[in-house]
This record gives structure tokens, sequence and C-alpha cells, in this order.
């Protein structure tokens, strides 16, 4: 399912589903904060995202700002944007406020996934040997293999049978070949799924390298999952923005752009 099509369902695929959960989990763990997600997720540009989700911007204008539901509903994305801009400047909401009125499944479903991996990913947590960014890389492939995002050719294409032998621990290893023989003995051969079924994410992990992983199992496995199409109004990679107005000008640009592209 490609990344616009999951937004307009209730129910997010496998592949919606992950995102959703790994742009939760960032925050939690701290990897990234409530205010580079505002920031790359400016209130103005979020509400012009959600236009046609008058309840979802209801949800937010309510627990950010107080206002009651129905009034809320019948605000203008336009209106709603710029009402919550208005808020963080003047510090009457915070940014970690907004944030958790975002439902995780909602950021999914409204905002475009290319923007949304880019925030999982910003800083390059994978090339840093720490706790937090091994715990996350364990939390990633579990969840991935959870939801069936795994790629089964990744042990020979991505990881390598050379690497893997050299790599992986020698008990795990000999399972492997053990779990190989008896089933070539019956004319079956030794899969992904197989190995997975005996090397878990927590092996990998402490077993490799995490830029590896990063670039020879999660980068594939990201590309297969749609996360790095580009759609919507805000782009993959924003610069730093302190200022509210800025946001705001840009994506009332880019809708005049499109506007105009309709009329002609």
């Amino acid at each position: 399912m490609q990344p616009d099509a999951a937004h307009q369902d209730s129910e997010l695929n496998p592949s919606g589903k992950l995102l959703s959960e790994l742009v939760e989990k960032s925050l939690i763990d701290g990897l990234q904060t409530p205010e580079a997600f505002v920031d790359r997720f400016p209130p103005d540009a979020v509400m012009t995202e959600l236009a046609e989700a008058p309840k979802v911007r209801a949800a937010i204008l309510t627990r950010c700002l107080g206002l009651p539901e129905h009034t809320a509903e019948l605000l203008s994305a336009d209106v709603a944007g710029a009402t919550v801009a208005t808020a963080l400047r003047a510090n009457d909401v915070t940014a970690a406020t907004l944030v958790a009125s975002f439902a995780p499944e909602a950021r999914v479903q409204a905002l475009p996934w290319a923007a949304l991996w880019a925030f999982v990913t910003g800083g390059e947590w994978w090339k840093q040997s720490t706790d937090s960014a091994v715990g996350f890389m364990k939390y990633l492939l579990e969840r991935a293999q959870h939801h069936g995002l795994m790629d089964p050719g990744v042990w020979r294409d991505g990881l390598t049978v050379g690497k893997l032998a050299a790599t992986l621990p020698r008990p795990l290893l000999e399972r492997c070949f053990e779990r190989a023989a008896t089933l070539g003995a019956g004319n079956k051969s030794f899969s992904g799924v197989e190995l997975f079924s005996l090397v878990s994410p927590a092996d990998l992990v402490e077993s490799f390298e995490l830029p590896y992983l990063f670039d020879r199992v999660v980068l594939p496995m990201a590309r297969r999952s749609h996360f790095l199409v580009d759609s919507g109004t805000i782009p993959p990679q924003r610069s730093t923005q302190t200022d509210m107005g800025a946001a705001a000008d840009e994506v009332s640009s880019q809708r005049q752009g499109k506007k105009k592209k309709k009329s002609g």
C-alpha cells in the first residue's frame, strides 16, 4: 500500500504501524524531542495536512487549548494552525503537550511518511555507540519482524553469508548449520525465515555494528515500506524553524502553487 492510500484508511497497514511505533518510541527514548517534532512539523503545516480531518484537528485543539470539541471542529485548518502557533509563541502550550495531543497513528495517517522517517532518523543515532541507540535498533528490528517487514532474503543479500559466518557467535552458528543440515536431509532449503527463527534481533544487534545493520537491513526495509516516498506539503528535510511565520509562509506558498496548477 502506498503512503497516500494508507493515510485514507482508519486501519494502518503493517508499514504504517511500524512507522507510528518508531516515531513514538524515538520520543519516549529521548532520541528525538517534542521540540524537534514541532520544528519539523509546525502547527500551520500540520493543520494543513489535517484539512480533511476536522475531528483530529479538534482533538489537538481541545487538549492543547481547552476549546470545546464542537467549536474546535468548526475552525478551519488555517485558523487552527495560526491559533496553535500563537499559543506556542505565547508559551501557553508546550511542544510536549502539542505532540502528546497528536495521536501516534493519526500522525502517520496525516503526515508524509518521508518526513516522519527523516524525523526518526534525525541525528544519525545509529552511528553512535550509546545504550539508547543500541536499544532503539533492537526495538526497530523486533517490531519490523513482528509486522512481517523483514526481508527473508536479507541474510543472503544484505548481511551476506560470509559476514554472518564470521560474526555470529559459534553456538548460534552451529544451530544454524544443524538446522540447515536437517532441512537439507528432507530436500528443503534453509531460508531467511528459518534464520530469523534462530537468530533474534537482539543477536543481530549484539553481533553486528549498528551502521552495518542500518545500511544492510534497516534502509532496504524502509525503501520497501515506502518510508522514503515524498508526498504532502511537508518536505522530508527541514532546516531549523525558529519563526512560526516562516513555516506558515512556506506552506501558504505551496498551497497557492497547487491552486494555480489546478486552475491551469
